[in-house]
């Protein structure tokens, strides 16, 4: 610590990175994909190749429709924290399971499910969702409990979610 050396550690183990890093570097096919703090590669993965790459379970992609300049997934609307231009198409949005909940009563960014799965991960429990056809993942403490039944309804945070066109994450302040 007194010298401050800069230590370049190679791991395809991405615990061990995202725990002791201060900054990650990720590469695919012998390129670099994305670099940045944990948090940056956790909160907004560059690509669905880093999204799947980085957290466990890996990020929910999900495609969505686009109608006079809305979003929508299953029907029902999608409210986002951001813009795209109105030409782009073929929109995927990201969501981590973290942010994903299980509610108990429809509102906004609501979106009926059937619940296909459950995992045991320590002290949480990966839930596998059908919503409008895909599988979407959220994390649940232990003392929350599975729901009951298979339908269920599960809410995506607009500030989480997180716009990828072609693989690619684009964002237009």
């Amino acid at each position: 610590e007194q010298f401050r050396p800069t230590v370049i550690y190679v791991t395809h183990d991405q615990y061990e990175a995202m725990s002791f890093a201060q900054e990650v570097l990720v590469m695919k096919d012998g390129r670099a994909v994305q670099q940045g703090t944990p948090e940056q590669l956790f909160e907004a993965p560059s690509s669905t190749y880093v999204g799947y790459f980085i957290g466990s379970p890996p990020m929910n992609f999900l495609t969505v429709d686009r109608s006079d300049g809305r979003f929508a997934l299953g029907g029902r609307t999608l409210s986002v924290a951001w813009d795209l231009a109105r030409s782009t198409t073929g929109i995927q949005v990201g969501v981590r399971p973290e942010y994903v909940k299980v509610v108990p009563e429809p509102g906004p960014n609501t979106f009926p499910g059937r619940l296909r799965g459950v995992s045991d991960h320590g002290a949480q429990r990966v839930l596998e969702v059908e919503v409008a056809g895909q599988l979407v993942r959220t994390k649940t403490p232990r003392e929350e409990g599975v729901p009951v039944g298979e339908e269920v309804l599960v809410h995506l945070p607009r500030t989480k979610v997180l716009p990828y066109v072609d693989g690619q994450l684009v964002l237009r302040p």
